[in-house]
């Protein structure tokens, strides 16, 4: 594998025209910073946004939210259970 090959310095030449000789050095600088931090990312676990607590706080919430549902699920059948025996016991 050649490193150097025309199509290489042919790029260089066209990047040197276009950004000039002062730009170049700052470009390189970013260009290994950038490297550098996108290898980092790589290597390390990443945090997300939401952190665990918020996700329990957030998962404590939903399961209130069932279990207040399940109350109330409870409520209604023992209400028409109570409907059905009245309305039974009035046709007897």
């Amino acid at each position: 594998m050649q490193f150097f090959r025309p199509e290489l310095w042919i790029l260089l030449a066209v990047i040197l025209l276009f950004f000039g000789a002062k730009r170049l050095p700052e470009m390189g600088a970013a260009m290994g910073k950038s490297i550098k931090a996108f290898k980092k990312g790589m290597t390390e676990p990443q945090e997300d946004e939401e952190t665990p607590v918020d996700e329990t706080k957030a998962l404590e919430a939903k399961r209130q939210e069932l279990d207040a549902l399940e109350r109330e699920l409870a409520a209604k059948k023992a209400e028409a259970a109570t409907y059905e025996a009245q309305k039974e016991s009035h046709n007897v």
